[in-house]
């Protein structure tokens, strides 16, 4: 059966640093068909995915400037990490989890709080439970019903016992140093929210894509749709690029708040049920309220983005919140 190449030298396991998963062509119908369910199911490559060791190796790739003694505060609060899933590939979840407990200082960890958003996937539930049960730190909050994926942060949010916040999308991996560049922020001004350089993780071959992720700032159109612009375009330029800069609105799933701004701001609108909205809202009440939004270069996380998503809004629910954050922040 015509299986897997591992990489241009056939040294390395599946995926370890970021290089991607090769399948030998032509490839054998029973793997055809389980890569097409996989991407029915999860808009990616699952087949990949679960070849890819979930303890598997990121390269570090700070600058060095990111990396100097002194760079950060000496001593950093803990965060509670938040992640919602509903329905999430086992292999995508764990290595999750394991890439934040791998290449991060236990003690910025006060937890991870893994929300599951009412999943019906059977290695969701005991399987889960099991897994996790001897990993310190880590523990299951499940909704009783669906919650949609806005409400379920809430319900993170809400039961964390760190005073600082951070949210991470269930698919992705971060890179050593990611949480220290963030927690800095937050911690010398409690009403800023620090967003990490986002990198790319592809979803076919779940190869690390690193090479541009500082270039962007956030940015929106006059229909309130998010989109990213390369920060060539802006008036005033940073002297030094590394440094944390402001943006005017986040993209969504990846931030570290304090605890009480969020509250202070009121959390999320529970009227928005998926993204596609949610950021808009925060972005510009955490502007309007006497706080700031800060991309922060040297915390760098990647994401799997996707090909459809269990939590895609349908067009009636996104242009019902669009005018939710129009009517807050526009007129």
């Amino acid at each position: 059966m015509q299986g897997l190449l591992l990489d241009d030298n056939d040294t390395l396991p599946p995926g370890d640093m970021g290089q991607p998963v090769k399948i030998e062509e032509p490839i054998h119908p029973d793997i055809r068909k389980q890569i097409d369910e996989g991407w029915s199911m999860q808009g990616l490559n699952q087949y990949a995915s679960d070849l890819v060791s979930v303890f598997r190796r990121l390269p570090d790739i700070r600058d060095e400037w990111c990396k100097e003694p002194g760079r950060f505060l000496s001593e950093l609060p803990p965060a509670s990490i938040v992640i919602v899933f509903y329905n999430e590939a086992w292999s995508v979840l764990v290595r999750t989890v394991h890439s934040i407990l791998d290449r991060t200082p236990p003690e910025l960890i006060e937890e991870i709080v893994l929300v599951d958003d009412c999943s019906t996937l059977a290695h969701l539930k005991t399987q889960l439970d099991d897994y996790i049960r001897p990993l310190q730190k880590v523990r299951i909050v499940r909704a009783k019903q669906r919650q949609g994926l806005i409400r379920a942060r809430i319900l993170g949010a809400k039961s964390a016992k760190a005073e600082i916040l951070t949210f991470v999308d269930a698919h992705c991996e971060v890179i050593v140093g990611w949480l220290e560049a963030q927690l800095d922020r937050v911690a010398r001004d409690p009403k800023t929210i620090a967003i990490p350089s986002i990198d790319w993780i592809h979803e076919d071959t779940m190869a690390l894509n690193a090479k541009s992720s500082q270039l962007y700032f956030g940015s929106f159109d006059w229909t309130v749709n998010f989109q990213w612009k390369s920060r060539s375009e802006k008036k005033v330029q940073a002297e030094n690029p590394l440094e944390p800069f402001d943006t005017p609105v986040m993209a969504g799933g990846l931030f570290t708040i304090h605890k009480a701004f969020f509250e202070y701001l009121g959390w999320y609108d529970e009227g928005f049920e998926t993204y596609g909205a949610e950021n808009m809202e925060l972005s510009f009440k955490a502007w309007m309220c006497g706080g700031s939004m800060q991309i922060v270069p040297c915390s760098r996380v990647a994401h799997i983005q996707k090909r459809g998503h269990p939590y895609i809004s349908v067009s009636n629910l996104y242009l019902k919140s669009s005018y939710v954050v129009c009517g807050l922040g526009l007129y």
